[in-house]
C-alpha cells in the first residue's frame, strides 16, 4: 500500500522512475507492483508514459486510509505479514469467547511457534488478553481491529471486482459509501456484448415493479429509453425530479421538442445543473440505484441498486447536493 499512497500524494502524472525514487526502491520492484495495480485497474498509463490512479485507486487508497483509522497505521503491515494473523484475529472474533491454546492452533492449522509469535503480538497490541494460562480472549480494541479489517478486506474485493464500473462513474466514483459496498443487498449488472440493453432493462423492470408514487434522479444523457420509462410512470401517477446538464438540455431541445413541451402537463419538475454531468442516480421506495455510461455511445451501461439504508442515506445526500446548485426549467407550453 505504500505505492498506493505514494501515488495518492501526486496530484498530476508520475514516471514510474520518480515513484522508484520517492520509495527508495528499485525499477524493477515499482513495475512489478505497477503490473498488478494495472490488472486490477488501480492504475492507468497516459500517453507520456507516466502513471496515475484510477478512480478505483483513490477508493481503494480511501478504504485503506479509513482502516488505518479505526485499526492504527501499523495494523496493515502487521495483518499482512502472514494470512494466519488475520485468519486467528476473525477466528478469536467470531468465536466472542475465551478459547483454549490448542483449540486455536487446530483451528489456524499454524505451527506452535507461529501461533506463539501471533498471539505474543496480539497482546503486545492489546488486541488480546490472558484470562489464564494458555487461555486467550478478545478485548474491545481486538474486535474493533477485526471488524475495521472485515470491511477493508470486503470493500478492497469488491472495488477489485468493479474496478472497471467504478472507474466509469468519474469523480463520484471516489466518494461511493464504502461500508455499503460489500453488502449482500448490493446487485452490480453490466451490459455485455451480446446483451447491450442488459443495464436499462434493469433499470426498468426495477422502476415497474415498484410502480412508486415518487422518483427523483440525475441524468447525464438525452435518452428516448429513459423518456420512455420515466414517461410511463408520470401517466400512472407518479412524480419525478429530475436533474440534467445543460448539454443534456440543449441536446432534448434539439431532438425530443414535443417530450419537453409534454412534460409542462406532466407532474414532472426539471433541473438544470451547471456542470457536466457523469453519472445517472434514481432513487425511489427504499431503493437507490446509480448509473454508469458508456463514455462514447452515451447509453447506459451499468448500474448499481441497492436497499442498503447507507447507500440510499448516501444517494439522498448526493441528490441535494446535486439539486441544490441547478435551477429550475420550465417548459413552454
Amino acid at each position: 500500500m505504500d505505492l498506493l499512497r505514494d501515488l495518492a500524494d501526486q496530484e498530476v502524472p508520475i514516471t514510474k522512475s520518480e515513484l522508484a525514487s520517492i520509495r527508495s526502491t528499485t525499477r524493477v520492484t515499482v513495475h512489478r507492483n505497477l503490473d498488478h495495480m494495472a490488472e486490477w485497474r488501480w492504475v492507468e498509463n497516459d500517453t507520456e508514459a507516466k502513471v496515475r490512479l484510477t478512480i478505483a485507486g483513490r477508493l481503494v487508497f480511501r478504504a485503506y486510509e479509513k482502516f488505518c483509522d479505526r485499526a492504527g497505521n501499523e495494523a496493515p503491515k502487521f495483518l499482512g505479514g502472514s494470512p494466519h494473523r488475520p485468519a486467528l484475529l476473525r477466528y478469536l472474533a467470531d468465536l466472542d469467547s475465551t478459547v483454549g491454546y490448542s483449540t486455536l492452533q487446530a483451528a489456524i492449522t499454524a505451527s506452535q511457534s507461529t501461533l506463539t509469535r501471533i498471539l505474543d503480538g496480539f497482546t503486545t497490541r492489546n488486541w488480546a488478553t490472558q484470562p489464564s494460562r494458555n487461555q486467550y480472549k478478545l478485548t474491545d480494541l481486538g474486535a474493533q481491529v477485526a471488524q475495521a479489517y472485515t470491511a477493508f478486506t470486503g470493500a478492497l474485493d469488491w472495488v477489485t471486482t468493479h474496478a472497471k464500473l467504478v472507474n466509469r462513474l468519474g469523480t463520484i466514483g471516489r466518494i461511493l459509501p464504502l461500508d455499503a459496498l460489500a453488502h449482500g443487498d448490493m446487485v452490480a449488472v453490466k451490459a455485455r456484448p451480446a446483451d447491450p440493453d442488459r443495464a436499462i432493462e434493469f433499470y426498468a423492470n426495477r422502476v415497474r415493479e415498484a410502480d412508486p408514487d415518487t422518483l427523483v434522479g440525475i441524468t447525464p444523457v438525452a435518452s428516448p429509453y429513459l423518456n420512455e420509462i420515466h414517461k410511463t410512470l408520470l401517466e400512472t401517477g407518479s412524480t419525478i425530479d429530475l436533474i440534467v446538464d445543460t448539454t443534456v438540455l440543449e441536446t432534448a431541445k434539439a431532438r425530443y421538442p414535443h417530450s419537453l413541451k409534454a412534460a409542462h402537463d406532466l407532474p414532472i419538475e426539471l433541473y438544470c445543473h451547471p456542470a457536466r454531468l457523469e453519472f445517472g442516480l434514481a432513487i425511489f421506495d427504499d431503493q437507490a440505484i446509480l448509473g454508469a455510461y458508456n463514455e462514447h455511445s452515451g447509453h447506459l451501461w451499468a448500474c448499481l441498486s441497492s436497499t442498503d439504508r447507507r447507500f440510499r442515506d448516501w444517494a439522498e445526500d448526493l441528490f441535494s447536493q446535486h439539486r441544490s446548485r441547478a435551477t429550475e426549467y420550465r417548459a413552454e407550453a
